[in-house]
């Protein structure tokens, strides 16, 4: 791996293994990170691209109940940063024929969106009968969402929704329990968790002075 480019994440502070990391970013010849904070691992790449925020641009995201939601644009970004969509659909006109196909004639995250509507079709994830104006309707919709689901479903796997196996029941695998490899003792009686906090949230790129 010659490059890489990390978007809006900072693995020098969240990832697990450390040293593996910070090796493997060591051999790099060029390191990309696009994010609205330079957080620490923006502060060591050899190129940073400003996101904007999420009140600074429009899209849909889905959270983990399937459920499609549509952020409005608030206000403009500030700077020269720039929407994940934007930077994108800029950085491919640097090269020849890509932009076009890639993304021909997107000019706008609905683009996207239709795109991803026409590739989810079919698929468990189907998203096809969804519309920016529907989205904010009913103030999200649940995925699969088309003809039989026009309203989208809210929940996932019934009697019109099998699961998808050759007998359209859910395989339920049973496997060994084993301990935890560092149990809680005596000597050590405690756990430690190194999860999210409301003051210390993701990995301190909004909070940490």
């Amino acid at each position: 791996m010659k490059a890489l480019w990390i978007t809006a994440t900072n693995p020098l502070v969240s990832f697990v293994n450390q040293d593996k990391l910070r090796k493997t970013l060591k051999k790099l010849d060029l390191l990309v990170v696009q994010d609205a904070f330079l957080g620490d691992t923006a502060q060591i790449a050899d190129v940073v691209f400003a996101a904007a925020t999420w009140g600074e641009k429009e899209g849909v995201y889905t959270n983990s109940e399937r459920r499609c939601n549509k952020a409005n644009k608030a206000v403009e970004p500030i700077g020269e940063a720039k929407s994940d969509f934007d930077i994108i659909l800029e950085f491919s006109k640097y090269f020849e024929g890509v932009n076009e196909m890639l993304f021909p004639n997107w000019s706008q995250p609905r683009d996207a969106f239709e795109e991803w509507k026409k590739v989810s079709k079919g698929q468990l994830c189907d998203y096809s009968g969804m519309s920016y104006e529907l989205i904010e309707e009913l103030g999200g919709i649940q995925w699969p969402c088309n003809e039989q689901f026009p309203k989208g479903s809210k929940r996932l796997y019934t009697k019109d929704i099998p699961f998808r196996t050759s007998d359209k029941k859910a395989k339920l695998v049973c496997v060994q329990w084993h301990p935890m490899a560092e149990p809680v003792s005596p000597e050590f009686p405690v756990i430690l968790n190194t999860g999210r906090t409301v003051e210390q949230w993701h990995t301190r790129t909004k909070t940490r002075i």
